[in-house]
């Protein structure tokens, strides 16, 4: 199978409104967005001075040497806080588990705006994938635990699955596969964020094309582990 990945080029500073499904392709088998340009035009940008520090909000700010006004910011963008100190590791709304909710700083105008992930990524990434017939990717960066630096993650999807199950299916020797679950969506992701590159000269979209086989139709939409299974976010729950 012979993959070409093309970044798209001549995409501008966006703002809210604008219409980011003009600067997509409509040719490629699978469409890889950052969230920073669905945020953008969905108008997720805020001024710091739009949140109103709880006590609670003062009390992590104290603990993590931070700004009260941003520590609410990430409390209202969150379902849960896994980590309180050294800094605030928060579950978002979507299930997306990162650092300060995933609230960017850095790629907003002014040192007083932040910009907040998508409101429902898999929402988002729907409204693109019709709007240019193609399944969509919203990619972001992240930590993982365990390992030096960032690398793309997937917070929503529209169009494929996000998992592939190769459970039941022999190995190369024969053996039966009984835990292999491979997180397609992720490894697109990533592979998205290379080409992207990060800083003032990245690009915000980059299509695949020669993907097909990997691009299924969404029988398995569920990549978040269940609550119930995620041992290591109830071992977080013992820590805090």
């Amino acid at each position: 199978m012979e993959t070409t990945v093309r970044t798209v080029g001549g995409i501008p500073e966006l703002s809210e409104g604008d219409d980011l499904t003009a600067y997509l392709p409509d040719d490629a088998d699978l469409v890889a967005v950052a969230s920073t340009a669905v945020s953008k035009v969905e108008g997720r940008v805020r001024s710091l001075d739009s949140f109103e520090p709880s006590n609670r909000a003062q009390e992590l700010a104290a603990k993590v040497d931070g700004d009260p006004r941003f520590v609410q910011a990430v409390l209202n963008e969150s379902e849960e806080l896994l980590i309180e100190e050294p800094f605030l590791l928060a579950v978002t709304r979507s299930g997306h588990v990162a650092p300060n909710a995933g609230i960017d700083r850095s790629n907003v105008e002014g040192d007083d705006a932040v910009l907040l992930l998508p409101r429902s990524p898999s929402e988002s990434a729907a409204r693109l994938a019709e709007a240019v017939d193609t399944p969509v990717i919203v990619t972001d960066t992240c930590g993982r635990p365990f390992r030096r630096g960032q690398t793309g993650v997937a917070l929503g999807w529209s169009g494929m699955d996000a998992i592939r199950d190769w459970r039941g299916e022999e190995g190369l020797h024969g053996h039966e596969l009984e835990a292999t679950e491979e997180a397609v969506v992720d490894e697109i992701a990533a592979y998205a964020n290379l080409h992207m590159g990060e800083g003032g000269g990245g690009t915000p979209a980059v299509g695949f094309y020669g993907v097909e086989p990997l691009v299924r139709h969404a029988e398995d939409d569920v990549l978040h582990r269940p609550k119930e299974d995620d041992i290591v976010r109830a071992a977080l729950r013992g820590f805090r």
